[in-house]
């Protein structure tokens, strides 16, 4: 009986044969599985914002690019122009160079105060010299090239056309104005000493209110030492300048008097 009970007991399957159990490892692998799904839909999600968030970057870098070239092209379009003190602020003149000079009295360019000036030697020598600072073309420059009447923003100019007749205009430097204008102002002041009639301090105002901007423009802070009149002379100051050799060469390249010219014989003291 045992025997036969176990024999039959062999031959029925058990209901867990049929019916397959789930054991730790499927049910391990099963979750897993399911957790590596998960991850990679997370990591592909997270793939896909990555790539979004790159090409905006890309886009808004290249987009400031070419906005900075665009700048930078406008900028350029003209010839730029860095202002130095003295210098010409539309960039048509060009930098010159520096040197330092000392100030020292210089009596070449004092005039007779007493006598006329057809009657002094003294006053003749004093003009000689001043001519001698003017730089060639009575400090007129010619303008070659209409176009850089509109390039740089030159001002208007009702000086004549140098040749006569011809499109070059010309345009005056605040140097050679400044240089006529102080020999105007010894000029007159050598007529009121002399008691000689003056027609008219308009002219002569006029440029002691240019020498004024002029000398609050150039603001010179070349420091000086203090000596009281009367007192013993102290050395002379340095100062920072242009190399006027330099200045002269410009304007004798770009002179506008010729021999044939109205003005090639005039004088640059006159009015």
């Amino acid at each position: 009986m045992d025997a036969f009970a176990e024999s039959k007991a062999e031959s029925i399957p058990f209901l867990r044969d049929k019916v397959p159990q789930r054991t730790d490892s499927f049910h391990g692998s099963h979750l897993l599985t399911k957790r590596h799904r998960g991850r990679s839909t997370r990591r592909s999600t997270r793939t896909t914002d990555s790539s979004w968030s790159r090409a905006a970057w890309w886009g808004f870098l290249a987009l400031l690019l070419l906005s900075n070239a665009g700048l930078i092209l406008e900028r350029y379009k003209y010839p730029q122009h860095t202002h130095d003190c003295g210098g010409d602020s539309t960039g048509y003149a060009p930098w010159f160079p520096q040197e330092v000079k000392s100030f020292t009295d210089d009596f070449r360019y004092t005039t007779d105060h007493f006598n006329p000036p057809h009657k002094s030697e003294k006053t003749a020598k004093a003009r000689a010299a001043w001519q001698s600072l003017f730089p060639p073309g009575e400090g007129l420059i010619r303008i070659d090239d209409q176009q850089d009447v509109k390039k740089y923003g030159l001002p208007p100019t009702r000086a004549p056309r140098y040749p006569i007749n011809s499109t070059i205009d010309a345009l005056e430097t605040s140097m050679g104005h400044e240089l006529h204008c102080l020999w105007e102002i010894q000029r007159h002041f050598g007529m009121a000493i002399r008691g000689e009639h003056i027609k008219s301090f308009e002219h002569v105002d006029h440029c002691v209110n240019f020498i004024v901007q002029a000398i609050v423009c150039a603001g010179d802070l070349a420091l000086e030492g203090y000596a009281p009149a009367g007192s013993p002379p102290l050395p002379p100051t340095l100062h920072v300048c242009k190399k006027y050799d330099a200045v002269m060469d410009w304007f004798g390249d770009l002179k506008v008097v010729e021999p044939e010219d109205a003005w090639a014989n005039s004088d640059p003291l006159e009015d």
